[in-house]
Order: structure tokens, then sequence, then C-alpha cells
């Protein structure tokens, strides 16, 4: 399991980012983090991430890899409609 977040001041640079993890099946899990079960390594999307930001000196991006019980257990204040199992890859379809 794997946690992106940033820090993007520009709009148009955070959609693009924001766009990339969706397209390569991160889920939005709050405005700037995304949880997925792909290592971003194996996308090359560190490659695609720092080449899109080579120029922005001020703006951050990371990459947590935590284990799936520990994102199980996750504390939550308020709404969270992220589907855990789903993003963790052990149910299929979030339609039951």
């Amino acid at each position: 399991m794997y946690l992106i977040f940033y820090d993007i001041e520009k709009n148009s640079l955070r959609k693009k980012i924001a766009d990339l993890l969706l397209y390569h099946g991160y889920i939005r899990i709050q405005l700037s983090v995304f949880a997925g079960n792909i290592n971003p390594e194996k996308l090359h999307l560190w490659k695609k991430i720092s080449l899109l930001m080579k120029t922005e000196e001020n703006d951050k991006v990371y990459c947590l890899k935590i284990n799936d019980d520990h994102f199980r257990n996750i504390k939550k204040i308020g709404t969270f409609d992220a589907d855990i199992e789903f993003i963790l890859g052990t149910r299929k379809s979030m339609i039951f």
C-alpha cells in the first residue's frame, strides 16, 4: 500500500499530478492524498512526476509505503468515503 501526497502551489500542476495518479489507479482519499496498492516505481510514476515538477522549487510530492493492516486501522474523524478493501485490492469492485 502506498500513500502519495503533495503540496503544490499552482492549480494547473496540481491537476496534472492528480490526473496522473488517478490514471494509474490511485484513489483520492483527500484533496492532496492518494492511495494505491501499485508500487509507483513499477509505473515509472516518480519519473513522470519529477518531469512535471522540474521547475517548481517549493512544491513537494511524497510517497509513503505502509502495510495493509496499518491502512485498514487508519484513524478517521469525519466522513471517509474510500473503500479500504477496494484500495488494497482485496475487493475487485466497489459495487456490492
